[in-house]
């Protein structure tokens, strides 16, 4: 009988936030994912649990309406116009949700990667980071390598000397 305390007590330390009473394996499956995400972005899910179990319904409540639209005898106007309401109250309890969340990091543009990649072989080139020592020859044949590759040097990278360990 103590075993089977201990594997419950487990079991509550890892499913801190209780889940609503009633729900289907696919809704408890949804619920612990949107707990996890609301804890990855910064957000307190016990503040949100009503809101939470009302978008965890909702989205089993469109899953099931899909169905049936898709069924050819069940399938009509009415529900099509049933999922498109469900669809925009799921986006409204899903910004609700994560309202004040952590935004990501945006991710760099291709150009601002390619400037930055061409910055960092040039300065490795002046500043002798790239772990090298040129003869003359080396050394013209490698500046002519990256003015192919990358351009003309940036005055940034001719001027502004690299910071020390990197």
């Amino acid at each position: 009988m103590p075993e089977k305390n201990c594997i419950h007590m487990l079991y509550m330390k890892k499913n801190t936030i209780k889940r609503p009473p009633k729900l289907s394996a696919a809704e408890r499956k949804q619920w612990d994912s949107v707990i996890q995400q609301m804890k990855e972005v910064g957000i307190d899910p016990a503040s949100r649990l009503e809101l939470l179990a009302e978008y965890v319904r909702l989205s089993s409540r469109i899953e099931r309406l899909s169905r049936r639209e898709e069924d050819p005898e069940l399938g009509n106007v009415q529900i099509s116009r049933a999922i498109n309401a469900a669809g925009a109250e799921r986006r409204r309890l899903h910004a609700m949700l994560f309202a004040g969340a952590s935004s990501p990091e945006p991710m760099p543009k291709p150009a601002a990667t390619r400037e930055r990649g061409a910055f960092t072989a040039w300065v490795d080139f002046f500043e002798g980071l790239d772990g090298r020592e040129y003869t003359q020859e080396e050394r013209d044949a490698r500046e002519q390598e990256l003015t192919r590759l990358h351009g003309e040097p940036s005055m940034r990278a001719l001027i502004i000397p690299a910071p020390q360990g990197r």
